[in-house]
């Protein structure tokens, strides 16, 4: 069965721009959208998947694109949230910074 990508966003869960200026800030204003479109509950224990994942490893994948990502009972399915930083969110220790 395939998914398009499409199918997963909603308006509603996209943050153009982001106002957050943290990694920590960036992944929980995209967390609120999700809460607000009725994907996701637990805001909280969301957000602390999502940095457990990344202190496992980076999420940020190259040209200033991070994926922070987790497999999570939270959800019952694949849920998308997207948020866009022309500043850039300083993402690794590495000095990478992600606009999106």
């Amino acid at each position: 069965m395939s998914i398009a990508l499409a199918d997963l966003i909603d308006p509603k869960q996209i943050a153009l721009p982001l106002r957050a200026r943290t990694q920590t800030d960036a992944m929980r204003e995209v967390v609120d959208l999700l809460v607000t479109a009725d994907k996701i509950d637990n805001a909280g224990k969301f957000l602390e998947q999502l940095r457990a994942r990344e202190a496992v490893n980076s999420t940020y994948a190259a040209d200033g694109v991070a994926f922070p990502h987790a497999r999570t009972k939270l959800v019952d399915e694949i849920v998308v949230g997207i948020g866009r930083s022309e500043a850039g969110i300083p993402w690794t220790g590495k000095g990478e910074v992600a606009h999106l």
